[in-house]
């Protein structure tokens, strides 16, 4: 890690710019849903500033992250911060998938462990 490595600010208001896009919903609709989900009581004008680079002083804030995430139905935001930490997000079937897969992952070793266990009772016993 370098100093300012971490500062994604810029990254920040374009994931939330693409959300907006890609919802297909208005700017007014969105905003009224982060209000009535995270019970606040921001302005459009707020959420333009959230997705303007221009606008280096406005910032949303992290608790309206899941309305904004609810409201879009678009997760560019989440998964930008899980990856500027070395995070990847799974959702739905993924994480479903991924767990078998660390399950199975663990049977494997279970069962390699169980074996040579096996083995050096049979030549203990002898």
């Amino acid at each position: 890690m370098t100093p300012g490595s971490l500062d994604i600010g810029g990254q920040v208001k374009s994931a939330i710019s693409t959300m907006i896009s890609k919802s297909g919903k208005s700017r007014w609709a969105i905003i009224a849903e982060i209000n009535e989900l995270a019970n606040t009581d921001f302005q459009k004008s707020t959420l333009d500033g959230w997705s303007a680079e221009s606008r280096g002083d406005s910032n949303a804030p992290v608790k309206i992250l899941p309305a904004l995430i609810m409201s879009t139905q678009q997760f560019d935001l989440i998964d930008l911060v899980g990856k500027s930490c070395g995070c990847q997000m799974l959702r739905g079937s993924e994480s479903i998938l991924a767990e078998v897969a660390r399950i199975e992952s663990t049977q494997k070793k279970l069962d390699e462990e169980k074996s040579k266990l096996q083995e050096l009772y049979l030549r203990i016993s002898k």
